[in-house]
C-alpha cells in the first residue's frame, strides 16, 4: 500500500502486480503502454532488468491514483484483465481483495450444493445431514 497525502488527510492507494508468462519483451513494452493510458493508473513499473523481465516472464507493477473501492480503479482493473487476456498471466494485489471475497463466498455455496448433491445421490444421508440441510421427505 502506499499512502498519499491530500490536504484533507490521506488515502492508501490500490496496486497490483501482474506476472505474465511466455511473452516477449515487446509485447510487454505494447501492454505497458495501453495499461498506463487507462484513467485511474499512475504508474506502471516495467523495465529489462531481472526484476521485471527474465525470459519470457514479465512482472508489472500497477500503482493506481486511488483507493480500490474507487469505481474508476474498478473499472480499470476490468480493462486490464481484457488488455492481458491473450496471454498467460497472473495478477494479485490489494486491488483484487474485493474480487477474492466474492469468489471466496460463492464457492463456499458451490462447494456446498455438490457435496450435498453427491452424499443425495449415494442415498447415504444420515437423519443429522437430513436435519442439517432441510431434507424433507
Amino acid at each position: 500500500y502506499l499512502e498519499l497525502g491530500c490536504g484533507k488527510g490521506s488515502f492508501t492507494c490500490a496496486s497490483a502486480q501482474v506476472m505474465l508468462a511466455n511473452v516477449t519483451y515487446e509485447i510487454v513494452a505494447s501492454l505497458t503502454e495501453k495499461i498506463g493510458a487507462l484513467p485511474c493508473v499512475a504508474s506502471v513499473s516495467f523495465d529489462d532488468t531481472p526484476a521485471h523481465f527474465t525470459g519470457t516472464n514479465a512482472l508489472l507493477s500497477i500503482l493506481y491514483s486511488k483507493d480500490g473501492a474507487d469505481p474508476g480503479v474498478k473499472a480499470d482493473m476490468r480493462s486490464v484483465r481484457e488488455i492481458i487476456a491473450p496471454y498467460d498471466h497472473y495478477i494479485s494485489g490489494n486491488v483484487l481483495s474485493d474480487y477474492t471475497q466474492q469468489l471466496a463466498s460463492e464457492m463456499g455455496s458451490v462447494l456446498l450444493i455438490d457435496e450435498f448433491s453427491l452424499v443425495y445421490d449415494a442415498g447415504e444421508l444420515t437423519e443429522a445431514e437430513r436435519e442439517t440441510v432441510g431434507y424433507r421427505n
